[in-house]
C-alpha cells in the first residue's frame, strides 16, 4: 500500500509538472548553487500557484515542507484530496499568527528528518508585482533556532496569470544564521529584515509585460 501512495505521489507531481511548463513558461535564475543539506526557502506570495510553482520547479532533488492554513487549502473537496496526496504540507489552524504546537513540531520533525521548508513571510498572498508586506517572525525564529541558512526567492508574474506568461523564479544568495535556540526579539528583528531584503532585492525591478490580449485569464482565479 505505501508503495503505491509512493507511485500515485510521483505520477500526481509528474502530472503537474508537464501541465505547469504547459500553461506557462517558468523561467528559472540562480544567482548561486543550492547548498547541500537543510535550508529555508523563504519568497514573495502573490497567487494560489507560488507554494505550486516552487515545489514543483525547485531545482534541486529535496523535499520541501509548505505550511498552509487549513481554513484555506481545505475548503473544498478537491483541494482536500490534493492536500492529502502532498504529504510534505503541514496544515495550521488559521490563516496567520501562531502555527499551534502541533504544526510547529511537524516542522521540527521534518528539519530532524532531512526536509527542507518553503514558507511565505508575508501571510496572505499579496498580488503587487514589485513590492513586498511586511514579514511574519516564523521564518526567521525557525532558522535561528536550528541555525539553517535562508534561501531568499523572488517569485515574479504570478499576480496576473495567463497560458504563457513567463514567471520569473529568482534564487538569490543563502543568508547565514546562527544557531541560537532561544533568540531574542532583537536578533530575530535582524534577521528578518536581512531576509526580507535578500527578497525585495530580486524583485524590485520587475515590470509585467504590458500584452494585447490574456488567454485562459481566468488562470488568475482558479483557486
Amino acid at each position: 500500500m505505501a508503495s503505491k501512495s509512493r507511485q500515485d505521489n510521483r505520477l500526481l507531481r509528474f502530472t503537474l509538472r508537464y501541465l505547469l511548463h504547459h500553461l506557462f513558461n517558468v523561467q528559472m535564475i540562480m544567482d548561486c548553487p543550492l547548498p547541500d543539506g537543510t535550508y529555508i526557502v523563504s519568497s514573495n506570495h502573490m497567487s494560489w500557484l507560488d507554494p505550486i510553482l516552487l515545489t514543483l520547479a525547485w531545482p534541486q532533488k529535496t523535499t520541501l515542507m509548505y505550511i498552509g492554513p487549513r481554513p484555506v487549502v481545505t475548503n473544498t473537496g478537491w483541494k482536500r484530496w490534493f492536500i492529502g496526496s502532498m504529504p510534505e504540507v503541514v496544515l495550521t489552524p488559521q490563516r496567520s499568527g501562531w502555527l499551534g504546537k502541533e504544526a510547529y513540531q511537524l516542522v521540527m520533525q521534518g528539519f530532524d528528518a532531512g526536509r527542507c521548508l518553503l514558507i511565505f513571510p508575508e501571510g496572505d498572498a499579496y498580488p503587487n508585482e514589485s513590492s513586498i508586506m511586511p514579514y511574519a517572525n516564523g521564518v526567521a525564529h525557525f532558522a535561528l533556532v536550528r541555525g539553517l541558512p535562508v534561501i531568499p526567492v523572488g517569485i515574479c508574474g504570478t499576480a496576473d496569470l495567463y497560458y504563457r506568461k513567463q514567471l520569473i523564479v529568482h534564487i538569490g544568495m543563502p543568508i547565514d544564521v546562527p544557531c541560537s535556540p532561544h533568540p531574542n526579539k532583537k536578533l530575530v528583528y535582524e534577521k528578518l529584515t536581512e531576509i526580507r531584503e535578500g527578497t525585495r532585492v530580486l524583485i524590485e525591478n520587475y515590470q509585467d509585460p504590458v500584452v494585447a490580449s490574456k488567454p485562459m485569464h481566468w488562470l488568475t482565479h482558479l483557486m
